[in-house]
């Protein structure tokens, strides 16, 4: 009978005791994305008529989490996200015909991408003011599901004031893995989780992509007068800051 009071005895301590080191949750939030872009990206060739504007996109996912002691643990996470880019143009050209008067040239549009994460993520956590704040720090590789671009344009050409012409374009397509983006991709994250009571915490992060994510076709022509294409990376690497809410067990 003792043998196996002190049984229960030592099982319930290493029960209590494991629950305090081990959580596992869920979490959702927004992602606020100011991607890194190049100017091939662009709606037009002026970038100063073309602006980067934040995208609003979703995440959400698992997690668990080890604490060795109150100061130190870490922390392993499974999401899916939405990155991205949004641009707009507005651009308005005049030119002077003499005796015909004059010509405007008002370009105005707006485009974007969308892309879909799954991400793998390991973070390190240091504990403040009796674990109610974690300074979180760690990697974040992850694989790219889908990604497309929109662009909507309009170019409305004008003389003396009397519309002469209007061209719209308005597309959707999906890129090409390989050739068009980079499946895997790569980046480091910091900040920080406040933890309202025992289940209920607040992260805030920044997110820095380490690699591009889109890519291009570019066509040279070599010495001997011979054409060839090759890919190219663009300038894209992720730039998000992500707020979630979560609940721990």
């Amino acid at each position: 009978m003792k043998r196996l009071l002190s049984l229960a005895a030592f099982i319930s301590l290493f029960t209590t005791a494991y629950s305090q080191e081990f959580h596992y949750g869920v979490f959702a939030g927004t992602n606020l994305n100011t991607m890194k872009i190049g100017n091939e990206l662009y709606l037009c060739s002026d970038v100063d008529n073309c602006k980067k504007q934040m995208t609003v996109g979703f995440h959400g996912g698992a997690f668990a989490e080890y604490s060795f002691n109150k100061y130190l643990g870490v922390q392993a996470e499974f999401s899916y996200s939405q990155y991205g880019y949004r641009l707009k143009i507005d651009k308005e050209d005049s030119y002077a015909l003499g005796e015909m008067g004059s010509m405007v040239t008002h370009v105005t549009g707006k485009g974007g991408s969308r892309i879909d994460n799954i991400n793998l993520s390991l973070l390190f956590k240091c504990y403040l003011f009796n674990k109610r704040v974690a300074i979180d720090l760690g990697v974040q590789p992850n694989w790219v599901l889908s990604a497309r671009r929109q662009e909507e344009v309009v170019t409305t050409v004008s003389l003396n004031d009397e519309v002469m012409n209007e061209e719209v374009i308005d597309t959707t397509f999906n890129l090409k893995k390989g050739s068009e983006f980079h499946p895997f991709n790569f980046s480091v994250v910091g900040g920080a989780t406040y933890y309202i009571n025992e289940n209920i915490f607040l992260s805030a992060r920044y997110i820095f992509g380490l690699k591009d994510i889109f890519m291009r076709e570019v066509g040279y022509f070599t010495d001997d007068n011979k054409y060839y294409t090759e890919i190219q990376n663009q300038i894209s690497k992720n730039r998000v800051v992500q707020i979630a809410l979560g609940w721990r067990f």
